[in-house]
This record gives structure tokens, sequence and C-alpha cells, in this order.
């Protein structure tokens, strides 16, 4: 797999590999949201789905960790965008534009590491799916009640390589040990529709429910 991508390629097409999300994640609250949202905070489920050693099992739960980055960084937030970067190589550094999220959001996705194959050096390369299960409803100011805002057919993919390495990050550190980093991916890979449902499809939640969660007894309290 070629482990090098143009920074410009990065910024292009970070917003259509968010698990063709129409928002991060996790975002990170806006400063000047106040609109009374009486439902639970969203909550993301990620699972490893497949049997693997301890070692590939690592692997996939930081694959895992660094896709969730992913989206919660693809609206721009300096924060977020520091995280995973902090998670990638320097060659890897990423950007994102800055188009703001939803004020609140409820529901969740599913992110299931289904694939893990080794390469050379200890590194793996993981498969990580992520699926508009339960699904994510967000909720601007000025709107009466949360809506979708993800594809409600779509499956994203992402083909990470991991290492546990010394190599610096994209945010300048280097370990004086090594720490699990990844070092390669597949952007592209979302695109190929066909090989991405062959790949996830089998591994969908099951049941398969899209639904928003009931509202809270009482409003959950609107971030600071």
């Amino acid at each position: 797999m070629n482990r090098r991508y143009l920074s410009l390629v990065v910024t292009v097409m970070a917003v259509a590999l968010t698990s063709c999300r129409l928002a991060p994640s996790n975002p990170t609250p806006t400063t000047t949201t106040s609109i009374d949202f009486p439902y639970p905070p969203q909550h993301d489920i990620l699972e490893v789905a497949v049997p693997l050693d301890p070692h590939q099992a690592e692997a996939a739960n930081f694959a895992l960790e660094a896709r969730r980055a992913r989206t919660s960084a693809s609206y721009g937030q300096p924060d977020q965008v520091e995280r995973y970067n902090r998670m990638v190589a320097d060659d890897l550094r990423a950007s994102f534009f800055g188009i703001p999220p939803p004020a609140r959001t409820t529901g969740g996705e599913t992110y299931r590491a289904v694939r893990a194959v080794a390469r050379p050096a200890d590194a793996v390369e993981i498969d990580v799916c992520v699926y508009p299960s339960p699904g994510v409803y967000g909720l601007q100011a000025g709107e009466a009640r949360p809506h979708l805002i993800q594809n409600p057919d779509g499956y994203g993919i992402t083909r990470f390589t991991v290492q546990k390495t010394t190599i610096k990050s994209a945010t300048g550190e280097i370990p004086a040990e090594p720490r699990w980093l990844i070092i390669g991916y597949d952007l592209a890979l979302s695109f190929r529709t066909k090989e991405a449902n062959q790949v996830c499809a089998p591994f969908k939640p099951d049941p398969w429910v899209q639904k928003m969660p009931e509202p809270t007894e009482s409003p959950t309290p609107a971030p600071k």
C-alpha cells in the first residue's frame, strides 16, 4: 500500500471521508450555543468485530480511536485537528475545512475493526468500517427538532496501517519509547463503493437500527 499522500489530497478529500457524515462524531461545543436539548449526549460504539491476537487487537483499537478522531477533526476545530494529527506520522499531517458542526448531537454511530493483516516490521493493516446506526442527529440554533446528519445508507471505510514506532508524529512528538502511530492509510477506499460494501456489509450491526433517542426527562444542560 502506498504510504505517502500529498497534504493537498488529504485536505480536499477530508470532508468526503467522514463516514458519509455531515458532522463530526464528538464535536467540540461552540461557545455561543445555549439551545435547549432534552436528548442524551452522542455515544459512539467502537468494537473489534473479528478474532485477533493481542498485538493486532491493540493495533485495531488504536485504529478505531484514530478513525473516530478523524471524524471529529473533519470540521477544522483546532483542538480536534491537533488530536488527530498526534495519532498520525508527520508525512500524513491532515488539515480540514472549517465547516461548523451542529451545535448539539445525539444518537451515535458504530465503528468496527473488521480486518487485520500483518505487515513488515510488526505493522498491522486494519480496515475500520463506520455505520450510521443508530445514527447521529444534530440540532442547530433555531431548529425545533434534531435531524439525521448522515447518509442513512452509506458505509464509511478507512484502511489504516498502524505500527509501534518512535518516528515523529504530525504534531512533532518523538517519544523515547515506541507507541502506536498511523503510518499509512487508503483514502480512496470509501470512493470504491462496491469494495467498501463488500468489506463492511457482513459486519453491519444486527439488528440494524436507525432511530433518534427518546428525550430525557429533563433537558440536557447546554455546553458552556
